[in-house]
């Protein structure tokens, strides 16, 4: 396995992976994922991260996002958020996602943002944490991450 960087080249990939739990609830397109992450000046392109497996196959990946137009708009340049972070099924509780995940943290908290969202980023997926996905909330829960209400 290695990290490498968000990547245009992978899109198939990803949609695959977004699908693979994701199909019946919130199916996922490669022109969805193109116009609402990879072109999005608001991603950061080097915090975002994919993990592939010695196949050079997406099974991980986390795309960050924090304010970067140059627009006249009031929004917290502090505030970052997490668009969207998964791990594979058949590669979790192997620390890939905990190690994915603390990465783009620590990067994040280098570009000087000191609060950390999960999703209702702008052009996001989710307003937030599912509600769907009650294990996931915990695995934040136990990072630290705190609801802010129901989603």
């Amino acid at each position: 396995m290695r990290t490498v960087d968000l990547d245009e080249n992978y899109i198939n990939d990803i949609v695959q992976l977004w699908n693979k739990p994701l199909h019946k609830s919130f199916p996922m397109r490669e022109e969805l994922l193109s116009l609402n992450s990879l072109s999005d000046v608001n991603v950061c392109t080097r915090e975002s991260k994919l993990i592939v497996n010695n196949q050079d196959c997406v099974i991980a990946f986390v795309f960050a996002k924090r304010w970067q137009e140059n627009l006249p708009a009031k929004i917290d340049k502090s505030h970052g958020f997490i668009q969207v972070f998964l791990v594979d099924e058949d590669y979790r509780n192997q620390g890939i996602g905990s190690k994915l995940l603390s990465d783009v943290e620590v990067t994040l908290k280098e570009l000087g943002i000191n609060k950390l969202s999960l999703g209702s980023d702008l052009w996001h997926y989710f307003p937030g944490l599912p509600a769907e996905y009650p294990e996931v909330a915990g695995c934040f829960e136990r990072r630290g991450y705190e609801r802010a209400g129901k989603v």
